[in-house]
């Protein structure tokens, strides 16, 4: 030993010494400090080859940790307040923690190195004592305290083996409570301390340098624990060699600091409740544990692009990685989690790298290794990273993408990009399962129903195949109890590849059956698109739509009314014919005559049931009471019903499938009335109701004793025009309607009167009150002849072809007998109308038992302004 050796170890107070004397007490009868009169050496009972992997840098986390725990309990700091401070100058590296509010120094690091770089290491904790029991295995005062890493009592004497041990031969001393504790290996080669009381020299020094030490003294200032570690200090061996023990390094001591966070914290992290995310590129893959590294990492054993400080749990026996493998899974998805919820640009910026993590590397990387037998992801985060994923991975075109996964089928991609037009991408099944726990992804085939759900309601075209179609489904749906409480909308589905679906209590239809080339889009169908005149003739349309939702029916099972598959079958073929047999085109049109309406109608059904009966019922407006929206309005009945069961009395007739219609009679002029028309058969389907429209106020024909005769000329009855006749505007008959109960149009007077004959002594004419004067003929008047003239009204329709003209007449008139007179020959001739049909061929009149089932649509064609005449 040198003199400059001696002289540190009598500064030290003490002369190292290779025996092991003591005061000759038995160790089993000292229970205390206070039984150590000087000197004591005191087995601990652990063998030298323990944790044989530990470095001097696990054994400096042990004595750091044990640092930071005294701070903390001996002067109430968090482990968040928890900062060290930092120094370094010549030859000193310092490191000092004070209260957080008082500012007083709580303790430090001090490590003074000569100019070759090698040093001692003092670790001092101010306001902290050690006890003779702490020599123990397991005697700790942690190891129910969740706010102290330390855990297993073991962390001091494992320390002070691994400095002591074999190659690294540093010295290992403690003062506390009045005592040098010097840890030795003792004749058998296993570890040992003597415990040897300081004079009170030695001690009044000590306190006086801890006064000055501290810029806040507290009268525990004098309770304090001093770690001295790398003296040149005489003594055995592991090996059982006498030698001096071995300084530290300053470049080893740098590396014994990142065993902490504390001291020098990274560049790049984010501190959150749940823990830190390490995101600095020189911590990859490290592990803390609230601070402290975690030797081994993740117990995973996967590979890890950041770095994690977990702020719960514990430790294993060796200090290298968290105790619970689960734990440290879970802790890690809350750290995420904390993170991303912080929001503004660095939540941002971590919901960007954890959602691509999750899609390109998930269960692969340790960073987004999720467990899979718990909702590994929280609600709120699951959405985030959802969210996220809709605005990345657009297509090269800018589509924004879909993610799916490879058993939607093979034809999932081409759905995707044809009918959904969005980018097709895949992931992972497990992602898709994850992400399909909060019902955020949906399939090619579920995204195509949402968007169908949540498509526009267009409105129905006011055309023959919009509206026909439109009244057909109604009639179908209210046909059984199982449908009849399911509304229906017409939605725009461009692209979506969907005729019908259920949603809401309300289906769902693609508007693309609203159009005629659109119900036609796969159906071969040998019928034209139909004009506004035409009768809808597409029934196969209309059962396509209703066999779509009849199929879809018992899935729905939301109103708990049975439907079992032969209702199904028997709907189907019911509702099948009831359509076929529903009347078309029905019209409800004026004639001549006051408080009478013609109804006519047109059917498409089979040749063989023309003579099946047919139900004509004229409703007003306000016959049941009821409101048009009602239920019981009759316009919303369809369906023919027993006469017991109407609601009310309006009048009706039968006729026949072929027919050229019925006329009533009788009619208030102040009511609107439209006609209902089905097959005289309970539950026949209605067809669609014409607009509702009232009958003239007074006949168009008017009696008038005329002053002079011309019985060489005998003009046709007046002509009605299609406006007056079948007008079904809700204005008409209103205060601008003549008292005819007819709009001002022009009417054609009807008269018998000679060239001469004044217009005040003509035979037929209309009002004169009211009509517009160039309305009536004008001829010379005849003042030499003045006969009595009779007026006739038109009457019974007749066949001409009946009559005995004694020879062909043209066809192109319609005969009547008079109203007043019919026993007589008088006869009136009325001229047909539209005689040239859209072929450019001539109408052929037929009698009304052979009408043709299907019509075209009458029209009436105007007369010279002085009217046609016929000699008979």
């Amino acid at each position: 030993m040198n003199t400059t050796e001696a002289q540190e170890q009598k500064m030290n107070g003490e002369t190292e010494r290779v025996d092991f004397e003591d005061d000759g007490k038995p160790p089993t009868i000292v229970s205390g400090l206070e039984d150590i009169r000087v000197r004591k050496t005191v087995d601990l009972n652990v063998v030298t080859d323990c944790l044989a992997h530990w470095t001097c840098a696990e054994a400096f986390r042990e004595i750091y940790q044990n640092w930071r725990d005294e701070i903390r309990r001996g002067f109430h700091i968090s482990l968040r307040d928890f900062a060290p401070i930092s120094s370094e100058s010549s030859g000193v590296i310092l490191i000092q923690q004070f209260h957080p509010v008082s500012k007083e120094l709580c303790g430090y690091i001090r490590f003074k190195y000569n100019k070759n770089g090698d040093g001692e290491l003092e670790v001092r904790n101010f306001n902290a004592s050690l006890k003779y029991r702490h020599l123990k295995i397991g005697a700790s005062t942690k190891a129910h305290d969740k706010n102290q890493s330390g855990k297993y009592g073991e962390g001091l004497k494992v320390a002070a083996l691994i400095f002591r041990r074999f190659p690294n031969n540093h010295s290992f001393r403690i003062e506390s409570s009045g005592f040098s504790w010097n840890f030795i290996f003792n004749q058998e080669l296993d570890l040992a301390c003597t415990l040897t009381r300081m004079s009170d020299a030695k001690l009044a020094q000590e306190n006086k340098k801890a006064e000055s030490q501290q810029s806040a003294p507290t009268s525990q200032s004098r309770e304090r624990v001093s770690i001295f570690i790398g003296a040149r200090r005489t003594s055995y061996t592991s090996m059982g060699e006498v030698t001096r023990g071995n300084k530290i390094h300053v470049d080893d001591f740098r590396k014994w600091l990142d065993v902490t966070l504390d001291i020098n914290p990274p560049t790049d992290i984010v501190h959150t409740t749940a823990g830190d995310l390490i995101l600095d590129p020189a911590y990859k893959n490290k592990h803390y544990l609230q601070g402290l590294l975690l030797p081994s990492g993740s117990m995973s054993g996967k590979p890890h692009n950041y770095g994690y400080n977990f702020m719960k749990g514990h430790t294993n026996r060796d200090r290298d990685a968290i105790a619970q493998p689960g734990g440290e899974s879970r802790q890690r998805l809350a750290i995420w989690a904390a993170g991303i919820r912080i929001g503004g640009a660095k939540g941002d910026e971590l919901l960007s790298i954890y959602t691509n993590l999750l899609l390109n590397s998930l269960n692969e990387l340790g960073d987004v290794a999720l467990p899979s037998k718990w909702p590994c992801l929280d609600p709120d985060i699951a959405g985030k990273v959802w969210k996220h994923m809709c605005t990345i991975n657009q297509g090269p075109d800018g589509r924004p993408a879909f993610y799916y996964t490879a058993t939607e089928g093979k034809d999932a991609a081409q759905i995707i990009s044809q009918n959904l037009d969005l980018h097709p991408f895949p992931i992972g099944a497990e992602l898709w399962n994850i992400l399909r726990r909060f019902k955020l992804p949906r399939t090619p085939f579920e995204e195509q129903h949402h968007r169908f759900s949540h498509a526009a309601i267009v409105e129905v075209p006011q055309n023959v195949f919009a509206l026909n179609l439109e009244w057909m489904l109604q009639c179908c749906i209210n046909s059984h109890p199982a449908t009849k409480r399911m509304g229906f909308d017409m939605v725009d589905g461009k692209g979506l590849a969907i005729d019908v679906a259920y949603f809401d209590k309300k289906w769902k239809i693609h508007d693309r059956w609203l159009t005629f080339n659109g119900a036609h889009q796969d159906t071969f169908c040998e019928e034209h698109c139909p004009e506004q005149q035409d009768p809808f003739c597409c029934d196969h349309a209309v059962l396509t739509v209703w066999n779509y939702m009849l199929s879809q029916v018992r899935a729905v099972d939301e109103f708990n009314i049975p439907f079992p598959a032969k209702d199904e079958k028997w709907l189907k073929s019911m509702t099948g014919i009831r359509i076929s047999q529903m009347p078309r085109g029905v019209k409800c049109a004026r004639n001549e005559r006051r408080g009478e309406l013609v109804v006519s109608w047109e059917s498409v059904d089979s040749h063989k049931n023309r003579d099946k009966p047919v139900r004509v019922i004229l409703h007003s407006n306000d016959c049941t009471g009821e409101l048009q929206s009602s239920w019981e309005h009759p316009l919303n009945i369809m369906f023919n019903l027993k006469d017991e069961d109407r609601n009310c009395d309006c009048p009706s007739q039968l006729s026949q499938v072929a027919s050229a219609g019925v006329t009533f009679t009788n009619l208030g002029t102040e009511k609107k009335y439209f006609a209902s028309v089905s097959r005289d058969d309970v539950g026949a389907f209605i067809g669609l109701h014409p607009p509702a429209i009232r009958p003239l106020k007074e006949d168009l024909f008017v009696k008038q004793e005329p002053t002079s005769l011309n019985v060489d000329a005998i003009q046709s009855p007046v002509h009605v025009s299609e406006d007056a006749m079948e007008s079904t505007d809700d204005t008409s008959n209103d205060d601008g309607d003549n008292e005819f109960g007819s709009p001002d149009k022009e009417v054609t007077a009807m008269s018998l009167s000679s060239p001469g004959t004044s217009s005040s002594e003509k035979g037929y004419t209309s009002r004169q009150d009211d009509a517009p004067q160039d309305a009536v003929s004008e001829a010379p008047v005849n003042d030499e002849s003045h006969l009595p003239v009779e007026s006739y009204v038109l009457g019974e329709s007749l066949d001409h072809r009946s009559l005995d003209w004694g020879g062909s007449f043209p066809g192109s008139h319609n005969f009547y007998r008079t109203r007043d007179r019919p026993e007589d020959d008088v006869f009136i001739a009325k001229p047909k109308a539209n005689l040239i049909n859209e072929n450019g061929k001539r109408m052929h009149d037929e009698p009304s038992g052979n009408t043709p089932a299907r019509r075209s649509r009458p029209s009436f064609t105007p007369l010279p302004p002085n009217g046609i005449r016929y000699r008979y």
